[in-house]
């Protein structure tokens, strides 16, 4: 995973989008949602990251716009449950759209998606959240 985060593939980064497409499609239908978010970028500290460029494929793809909603927020570490109460809180950057995806790489514990998720829908999005990877932190 770090390498992929690092390199920044871009066949796996559509192979991933087509994935998480088909799901959404399965699940939402044709017609599935009005904007595409991701997970703020946060510990591989860059604008460009492995989630949002998964998300910006995913919303290509189901031909609707990306929107940033949340601020990046580049942190020095890793992503670890024990540390996540050291980041600083979700900043909107722009209104969620009606329906949002909220899509992101990989969800460990699922805190990040979790808090996302939450915040697009405190924020009066309804608002579904699609993952690539996802696991269990004992």
């Amino acid at each position: 995973m770090k390498r992929a985060k690092r390199e920044l593939d871009a066949r796996l980064i559509d192979d991933a989008a087509q994935l998480l497409v088909a799901l959404v499609r399965q699940l939402r239908g044709e017609a599935a949602v009005d904007a595409v978010t991701s997970v703020p970028c946060g510990h591989s500290r860059r604008p460009d990251c492995l989630g949002k460029q998964i998300a910006q494929a995913v919303s290509r793809a189901l031909n609707v716009p990306f929107l940033q909603v949340f601020a990046d927020r580049p942190c020095s570490g890793v992503s670890h449950p024990k540390g996540f109460g050291k980041l600083p809180p979700l900043a909107p950057i722009a209104a969620p759209r009606p329906s949002m995806i909220l899509v992101d790489h990989l969800a460990t514990s699922g805190w990040h998606v979790e808090e996302s998720l939450t915040t697009l829908r405190r924020l009066g999005a309804s608002a579904s959240a699609f993952v690539l990877i996802t696991g269990t932190v004992t």
